[in-house]
């Protein structure tokens, strides 16, 4: 649908972002779901705020600034989380 074409997104001012979470593979019990997430950025409001705020708590927490959060294995329940 041309909604979802970035230059028309572009146009209304947002952004799109698109994330999956699963496995295609075999079934497994413990995961038995796929997760797609949309998140619209409306691009007159700045994310500077809250990725700055981010970086503060993950360094707060001794881990570097560039850290990768992951939330995979929370929530395929892997690695004892």
């Amino acid at each position: 649908p041309p909604l979802l074409c970035p230059g028309v997104l572009t146009l209304l001012g947002l952004r799109l972002f698109i994330d999956e979470v699963g496995d295609f593979g075999a079934y497994k019990s413990h995961v038995p779901v796929f997760h797609i997430t949309f998140v619209l950025h409306d691009l007159s409001k700045s994310l500077v705020g809250p990725i700055e705020h981010l970086q503060r708590n993950v360094v707060e927490r001794g881990l570097p600034m560039d850290h990768a959060i992951h939330t995979g294995p929370l929530i395929w329940h892997e690695g004892g989380v």
